[in-house]
């Protein structure tokens, strides 16, 4: 932790040549050689709208390569002063080139909920998906949903619900996804019984965290990877 904490501005720019790089979304105030000043703002990874100002009092021509992610890859928008902007990314980024004064960057990163799977080589992922919205993968914790977590089937055809919850776990986006359970058999039913004989299903809403905030709260089952 203190070797991150102390080379942090490593991670978020770099200089190569006449070119600062942007590779990470977080709120600060850069310094950076012959007076160049570069603000970043955000409410990033809850909301992909990143803004940038350039302070360039000596007016320098130089460029500034914004790190596209690639869960965003296929879809972000830009705006320079305001202005909306077409550039493809370059390996990677898209570089924006600067000789005024000031200038200010507007970028608009896919944020959408995206159901994702595994290989097929994976076999215990078989049929199963994940969810993931912007970096972030989510998962199914007890505390939320009645277990077991493996009783349920998440229709993946149903639009999930994304909500900001500022008292949760110190602040953390949620995600409820439509899903199909099963009623839980008696504790006195068989173990085995043939298809005809299946209990009957439900609809339920699934609700889903943040992978990185679990085992928070109390104990109990986490799952990932869901049945599709």
């Amino acid at each position: 932790m203190a070797r991150l904490v102390a080379s942090v501005d490593k991670y978020i720019y770099t200089v190569n040549g006449d070119t600062i790089l942007s590779h990470q979304f977080i709120s600060n105030n850069a310094q950076f050689g012959n007076g160049i000043e570069v603000s970043q703002d955000n409410h990033f990874p809850w909301s992909g709208e990143i803004h940038y100002e350039i302070n360039n009092p000596n007016q320098l021509a130089f460029k500034l390569g914004i790190r596209i992610p690639s869960w965003s890859r296929n879809k972000f928008g830009l705006k320079i002063n305001g202005k909306k902007i077409d550039l493809a990314s370059e390996d990677g980024f898209i570089y924006i080139n600067v000789n005024d004064e000031s200038l200010t960057v507007d970028l608009s990163l896919d944020m959408n909920t995206k159901f994702m799977r595994s290989s097929n080589k994976v076999s215990s992922n078989y049929g199963k998906i994940a969810v993931q919205r912007g970096p972030i993968v989510y998962a199914a914790e007890e505390t939320d949903n009645k277990a077991p977590l493996w009783n349920y089937k998440v229709e993946t055809d149903k639009e999930p619900k994304y909500h900001y919850n500022k008292d949760l776990l110190e602040g953390v986006g949620t995600i409820t996804v439509k899903s199909i359970a099963e009623e839980i058999s008696p504790e006195d039913g068989p173990l085995y019984s043939t298809i005809d004989e299946a209990t009957a299903n439900y609809e339920t809403d699934l609700k889903l965290i943040p992978y990185y905030a679990w085992a928070n709260r109390e104990e109990g089952q986490m799952q990932v990877w869901l049945n599709k």
